[in-house]
């Protein structure tokens, strides 16, 4: 988890950097294809890609791959504005919406945990976003979005595991980002040096990596659910140190209160998540 989280944010300051030098996020995306087709061309090669592609529910399969396409687009165009920092920590919020989304979708109860959750996020976020002052930037409701969009992503997933494996949920989740990068490329075609196609390459290797270990960490830590998913928010730490070392960024005073503030939202909500799931596997009568 330690590793994944440090290669989320190597991704995301690699796109930083790229995104001052005049590229675009789908000049990106189509040189950083041949990682994300790396999967579907082995499962290919071993016979197992048909199986991969059929699904009993192909709706659900292809919105949550549409809800991917404004993603690339969105980083390119915050982490051109406002600091890596920032960007890391509103990303974080995810873990709001989707207590907002366990309790107005799937129903799920209140708690203690859970309330507390929601008011330390919310703080939190204002905090960052500091409406009214200076530091305020309108990229960091965007950056929002993102986050209610992962969170969206995940809550599919929850939901409708049984209809989608998990290749399929990758195949289709890459797919369409690709295919709208592809013909935006066609359009406005951009040669790149070798030095930042590989760039490129590093940081759709390390995306991949990180979401691969986090699955490796999940089955092998089974037990220890809430302090595998704290771990997550070690990308605010390796943000901060990033952006300071690469970049010359800071929080000031009232972000880093919000950031603290995010973390302890982020915990209270994995800590309602994980009673709530305690009390389903304990209850039988539980619906």
């Amino acid at each position: 988890m330690i590793v994944a989280t440090l290669l989320f944010v190597l991704h995301d300051a690699i796109v930083k950097y790229l995104s001052e030098d005049e590229i675009k996020f789908y000049h990106f995306v189509f040189y950083g294809s041949p990682v994300y087709l790396a999967l579907p061309l082995y499962l290919w090669f071993v016979g197992r890609l048909k199986e991969n592609l059929v699904t009993s529910n192909y709706f659900i399969a292809i919105v949550r791959g549409v809800l991917f396409v404004p993603l690339p687009f969105i980083a390119f165009t915050a982490l051109g504005n406002i600091s890596l920092p920032e960007f890391t920590t509103l990303v974080m919020c995810s873990p709001i919406f989707a207590v907002l989304f366990s309790l107005f979708i799937l129903r799920e109860k209140f708690n203690l945990f859970t309330v507390g959750a929601l008011a330390l996020g919310i703080i939190g976020v204002i905090f960052i976003l500091q409406p009214g002052f200076d530091n305020f930037s309108l990229y960091f409701p965007l950056v929002l979005v993102s986050a209610c969009l992962v969170a969206t992503t995940n809550l599919i997933v929850s939901k409708f595991h049984g209809v989608v494996t998990s290749f399929s949920f990758f195949i289709y989740g890459g797919l369409f980002v690709h295919l709208f990068s592809l013909i935006l490329f066609s359009i406005e075609p951009k040669i790149l040096d070798l030095s930042t196609v590989g760039l490129i390459l590093i940081a759709s290797l390390a995306a991949n990596m990180a979401i691969f270990l986090f699955v490796v960490a999940f089955l092998k830590a089974q037990k220890f659910y809430g302090i595998i998913s704290c771990l997550h928010y070690l990308q605010m730490l390796w943000a901060v140190l990033i952006g300071i070392v690469f970049f010359d960024e800071y929080l000031n005073l009232l972000s880093g209160i919000g950031a603290i503030l995010i973390f302890s939202s982020g915990v209270m909500a994995l800590t309602a998540q994980y009673r709530g799931a305690k009390v389903q596997d304990n209850d039988p009568n539980f619906k």
